[in-house]
């Protein structure tokens, strides 16, 4: 198959070719972290003309014929002026300016009107070449314009208040877009082509939506992603992706060098400048440019797709169903009062997916009841992870230190016992599992001994301190945890 790139041509005239103006007709869009790859078809008689975003990648226009097609040429020049959404936004902004304009003036006609009448109605008692009787009727005219034109006025001033939010949106959303002119690509040959190309100017975020189901050990989690372009041109996507990584021109696996060591010639050392002395030393290592990191899409995931798509080109971001899962969960709730006392309800699930999740925020509800906002880490195929949902308000925990004794030992040591209790309760009428931690400070310093003197119930800590109690709450049941613990050789504990 022939595959045709760009060629690039600078032009001193440009030719009066069909375009496809502000919108663009895209058969399939593959959205990457900081770039899009655009895919559509077309058929050329004799010559095909369209315009691209000034963020097109110029090496990664690609035109590959199809069956019963062929392409001779492939050249794209710059435009001489802005199009598409920059286009669109210009005229827009002007026409909110220009009639932003003319209300403030027909406000300021409307004002200088109830001025008159007010000015007319202070002249009623001041010698004027007019009759008693044509003065009251003027007044009585000018008191039934009052009501109407204070009317008017407010509905001026909000309108005029509305044009104001829309010609800053407008400048904002002007601001956001490449307002650089954009490309005319032009091809030559007959038949049928396909007609790829990469732009910046593109990127997505992702954002969850989870709704737990403790009762039926189900969880299911919507994936939306927020995707923007800010290219100029309003897209039209038949067919979207949304993907990892991102496609660059780094796209070689690094080869080893032989790194050899030798003992420095002393001849060669003293006749070599001291400026040049360290440089060669360092030159005897692999350079780090050898090493960069490598981006390809063949080592991408692909998060989701959509189809039938419209992205603005003014960087409006829009929001895009990808994928819902209903996933088996496990449901336990987590407390660690020493940081905060309440139980947190949290969701274990296996990631049963071919591709991962990626770092994001999530909108949290619990049996349809919305219960707040969290951040969901890295979670690759097949790897177990947790979801925290909120807080249950029907467990009561309560913390506090019951004793914190500073005493001096035989040898004149500082020594500070301290001792918490933590009480939990559980104020709803079905059983509870509860995970509880806190923690006993580890000692670094030799100086410095921690002590362990006990638990209620008895644990154990871990080497890094750790004390977790695994509880079980029957209906309003009240339970309480202890532990104590001493520190020699600190006269302060830092907190």
């Amino acid at each position: 198959m022939k595959i045709i790139r760009i060629i690039p041509v600078l032009s001193l005239y440009v030719l009066l070719l069909p375009c496809t103006g502000s919108g663009m007709g895209i058969d399939k869009a593959v959205l990457y972290n900081d770039q899009a790859v655009l895919v559509f078809d077309d058929t050329i008689k004799g010559t095909l003309s369209f315009e691209a975003p000034p963020d097109l990648i110029p090496d990664s226009l690609v035109v590959t014929p199809r069956p019963g097609g062929t392409v001779r040429s492939v050249s794209m020049e710059p435009l001489r002026s802005p199009s598409g959404s920059v286009k669109a936004l210009q005229e827009k902004l002007a026409d909110a300016r220009a009639s932003l304009a003319k209300t403030k003036r027909e406000q300021a006609m409307v004002d200088r009107q109830i001025e008159v009448i007010f000015l007319s109605a202070g002249s009623k008692d001041k010698p004027v070449p007019f009759s008693r009787q044509q003065i009251s009727d003027a007044l009585g005219f000018m008191d039934a314009r009052i009501p109407g034109l204070n009317r008017r006025a407010v509905d001026l001033s909000r309108k005029i208040t509305s044009l104001e939010t829309e010609v800053k949106d407008l400048q904002n959303r002007l601001n956001a877009v490449n307002k650089d002119p954009g490309w005319l690509i032009r091809i030559t040959g007959d038949g049928p082509v396909d007609i790829s190309f990469g732009v910046r100017s593109a990127s997505w975020r992702p954002e969850y939506r989870v709704q737990a189901s403790p009762a039926a050990s189900k969880l299911t989690m919507e994936t939306s992603v927020s995707i923007r372009q800010a290219t100029g041109m309003d897209w039209d996507i038949g067919e979207l992706h949304v993907s990892t990584g991102s496609p660059s021109h780094g796209i070689q696996a690094p080869e080893l060098e032989p790194w050899y060591l030798r003992r420095p010639s002393l001849r060669a050392m003293k006749a070599m400048p001291e400026s040049m002395d360290a440089a060669s030393m360092v030159a005897a290592a692999p350079m780090e440019e050898t090493v960069a990191p490598v981006e390809t899409t063949s080592t991408s995931y692909l998060i989701g797709a959509a189809a039938n798509v419209h992205l603005a080109g003014d960087g409006t971001p829009e929001t895009v169903l990808l994928a819902r899962r209903l996933l088996t969960a496990g449901f336990t709730l987590v407390s660690v009062p020493r940081f905060r006392e309440g139980a947190y309800l949290r969701a274990e699930v296996v990631l049963a997916t071919d591709a991962p999740l990626v770092p994001g925020s999530y909108s949290s509800f619990v049996d349809g009841v919305y219960a707040g906002r969290g951040l969901l880490a890295r979670t690759e195929p097949g790897q177990k992870t947790t979801i925290d949902l909120g807080i249950d308000e029907g467990i009561v925990i309560e913390r506090k230190e019951t004793q914190a004794f500073h005493e001096k030992t035989i040898t004149g040591r500082d020594r500070t016992t301290y001792a918490y209790e933590i009480t939990v309760e559980n104020t709803r009428s079905k059983n509870a599992s509860l995970i509880l931690k806190d923690q006993i400070p580890v000692s670094r310093d030799e100086d410095i001994e921690v002590k362990l003197i006990g638990t209620s119930p008895e644990i154990r800590p871990d080497s890094d301190g750790f004390l977790t109690w695994e509880l079980s709450l029957e209906p309003k049941q009240k339970r309480k945890v202890a532990f104590s613990y001493s520190i020699t050789g600190l006269h302060e504990l830092p907190r």
